[in-house]
């Protein structure tokens, strides 16, 4: 009977030592799970309805009545399939705005207008 006190204390023990070394956590979220749960400084993100496209960036009405260009690259990430994207669309974006344009790094599909009031 001993033996399975001393042999519960030091499982109790040792869990207690691994949880708080961190040893059982995952080494980091996966990249996703960043975006979704990080809220974003305003700026960081812009949404809209896309009114012209062409291959490397888009016109996008805004919420508040103007236009905004986005610009996309090769490192732009994108949720399948990007192709089927046309004007009237709704969009969101995660990127930099610099000169006059918005520099994106994710682009997401709207299935309609959040907020977005003409």
């Amino acid at each position: 009977m001993g033996i399975l006190i001393v042999l519960l204390a030091v499982v109790v023990v040792l869990g207690i030592a691994i949880d708080i070394s961190g040893a059982n956590e995952h080494p980091r979220p996966p990249r996703m799970m960043n975006m979704m749960y990080r809220e974003l400084p305003k700026g960081d993100w812009i949404a809209g309805r896309v009114s012209d496209i062409s291959t490397s960036s888009a016109n996008i009405e805004v919420q508040s009545g103007g236009i905004k260009t986005l610009i996309w690259d090769k490192n732009t990430k994108f949720p399948p399939p990007f192709g089927k994207l046309k004007p009237g669309d709704f969009i969101r974006a995660v990127g930099e705005d610099k000169d006059g344009a918005f520099y994106t790094k994710f682009i997401g599909y709207g299935r309609g207008p959040v907020n977005f009031k003409r």
